[in-house]
């Protein structure tokens, strides 16, 4: 099998979306707010309809209209790229692939995952008692949305309708942005002087157990 060409989109980055059962694919373009002082996103641009099966992306008329060197292509969307692929390339990938009943859900593993992890470390139960049990659970909902993507938080809603999310709570960037503008000074320092003293628990802890094992005795 050949190496597929991967078409460049300058500028723009590629995600995708799901609204009434069918996923689409679109182009984003990010600037720097100064007033806010974080991104946003500057300009969208709808590039076609996503066959979430093979991964081949149906591209819309005005999308090809501008972009010209797509024309007679057959494109797939992988790792956020759009690849050209022939039907054969995708059908031998297909027929290797075992079949899931997971296969038409969201991605669960890694949100799952980062989840627990914040779930077993303290770190849910530190900003709920920092910022209260609502806000402090959507901040972490948006913290692993940036760890796993990094994209702008107007894309969180988007994202979130696709990967699992306990209670999932899904809101646009206006919301987003209202929520962290209340957050103080005061707040990050009191919720960073909670992570401390828990790490501080842990290595005190750690430390006793390494001396324990230290002391002369018999051996279990």
């Amino acid at each position: 099998m050949g190496r597929p060409r991967i078409y460049d989109t300058p500028h723009f980055c590629l995600h995708t979306y799901v609204r009434k059962g069918h996923t689409y694919v679109e182009a984003y373009r990010n600037e720097w707010d100064p007033e806010k002082k974080r991104p946003r996103i500057a300009q969208r641009k709808y590039v076609g309809v996503l066959d979430t099966t093979t991964g081949r992306v149906r591209l819309g008329k005005k999308y090809l209209s501008e972009n010209p060197q797509y024309e007679g292509k057959i494109l797939y969307y992988e790792d956020k790229q759009l690849v050209e692929r022939t039907p054969e390339e995708v059908q031998e990938e297909l027929d290797k692939r075992v079949p899931s009943p997971l296969n038409d859900v969201v991605s669960y593993g890694a949100s799952a995952a980062c989840w627990l992890v914040a779930q077993q470390s303290g770190m849910l139960e530190d900003l709920k008692k920092t910022f209260g049990a609502e806000v402090g659970a959507d901040l972490l909902r948006l913290a692993v949305y940036q760890y796993l993507d990094g994209g702008s938080m107007d894309c969180f809603e988007q994202w979130a309708s696709q990967h699992w999310l306990p209670k999932a709570r899904t809101f646009s960037g206006q919301r987003i942005s209202e929520m962290l503008s209340k957050i103080t000074h005061q707040d990050i320092t009191s919720y960073l002087k909670l992570r401390n003293h828990r790490c501080v628990e842990h290595f005190n802890k750690v430390k006793t157990q390494a001396e324990e094992l230290k002391k002369p005795g018999p051996r279990m």
